[in-house]
């Protein structure tokens, strides 16, 4: 694939039609009520629910900082979700009519949402607190019912989660590479641990050189599904932790399975893949259906998405100086000389873009290609 450089301002901004229902595409962080019926994810930087067969949404935050992360309370009365509003990312709770915002935690460093607990007291989260090291959080206790200091929980690196239905025992990851190298087998593969309160004990349940993520404990406690890339592209797996026995139950080959969620039965369960979502019954054997969801909402003609990047991984100039293409966050850009912002050439959600090159005159660019399992030149 050659890029031609007088195609680049072609491919964006984004364009949304203003009075026509639009279908959400590439929603983030899916969350399942209870009872499977109603999904909560983040979209356009807010929170929103829709039923989780398909259909119309509804938004339930609006604010000019970003909310995401959402978890359904128990009882299905509100949601909880961590927000920038405050300055740094905290936990905040909101009904589902879109009153009644609460705010529950205020470390300066932030709190990112986990998991919420069985009886809905208190959230799981994770900040990094005072510790050297790539990444370094730890798990957090939230109290979602009284004011408080939040606990933390050990002194560990952890991320992902997922309390068990009696409260007692949580499950949490380790490590773990960028999410686009499907085919990552290495030391820094996501591991899958468990930890009980009761005794305060540790043990490794998925420790291999492929990667294990997203653990969702199974209503009855005795196992829970994950994703896997142990058979190449990244797939839901059901585990049990008396034998240790897993079982693949998705098979995509195209495309990785992303933020799987579950409801509280185990019954239903939501995810995406690439930019489709998929609802499936993880026991019933069935295959996962792609379901739609849409909103009649007035939205602006023109969305534009900022982001910021904190570095490049390669870069190239174009003969006469005026201009730069680099590789940041997976994709490609460009920045004429006195720019202010940078223009993005690709976006994709399942691959790696880097190593750029540019043709003598200027008028080419060649790159490599990653999709986690092999790499190509472009």
């Amino acid at each position: 694939m050659r890029i031609s450089l007088l195609a680049f301002a072609l491919v964006v901004p984004l364009t949304v039609a203003g009075a026509e229902r639009t279908e959400i595409n590439a929603m983030a962080w899916p969350a399942l009520s209870q009872d499977g019926t109603t999904l909560a994810f983040e979209w356009l930087n807010d929170i929103w629910i829709a039923p989780s067969g398909g259909g119309d949404a509804i938004r339930i935050t609006k604010d000019p900082a970003r909310d995401s992360y959402p978890k359904w309370m128990p009882d299905g009365s509100r949601v909880v979700f961590s927000s920038e509003r405050s300055g740094s990312m905290q936990v905040y709770s909101v009904k589902t009519d879109g009153s009644d915002i609460r705010q529950h935690s205020a470390n300066t460093e932030g709190s990112i949402l986990e998991d919420i607990s069985p009886d809905g007291s208190h959230a799981l989260a994770r900040g990094e607190r005072e510790r050297s090291g790539y990444k370094p959080t730890r798990l957090l206790k939230i109290d979602l019912l009284n004011a408080g200091r939040e606990l933390v929980l050990f002194d560990a690196t952890a991320h992902s989660a997922s309390v068990s239905p009696d409260g007692m025992r949580i499950l949490f990851c380790r490590g773990g590479e960028q999410p686009f190298r499907d085919g990552y087998r290495g030391s820094r593969a996501s591991r899958i641990y468990l930890h009980d309160q009761s005794d305060g004990s540790f043990r490794g349940v998925i420790e291999e050189r492929w990667e294990a993520r997203s653990p969702m404990w199974l209503a009855d406690g005795k196992g829970f599904l994950c994703i896997s890339n142990e058979g190449g592209r990244f797939n839901v797996v059901s585990c049990n932790l008396a034998t240790g026995s897993r079982k693949q139950l998705t098979f995509f080959k195209e495309g990785s399975v992303v933020t799987p969620a579950l409801s509280g039965d185990g019954k239903v369960m939501v995810f995406r893949v690439g930019r489709s979502v998929y609802r499936f019954n993880p026991l019933d054997g069935g295959e996962p259906v792609e379901i739609r969801i849409f909103t009649d909402e007035k939205l602006p003609d023109r969305y534009i998405r900022k982001e910021k990047g904190t570095g490049t991984s390669s870069a190239a100039f174009s003969p006469d100086g005026k201009s730069v293409v680099f590789s940041a966050a997976g994709d490609l850009w460009s920045m004429p000389s006195g720019a202010k912002d940078p223009v993005r050439l690709t976006e994709t959600d399942d691959f790696d873009e880097r190593e750029v090159q540019l043709s003598t005159d200027g008028g080419t660019l060649y790159f490599l290609r990653d999709d986690g399992i092999r790499a190509d030149v472009c």
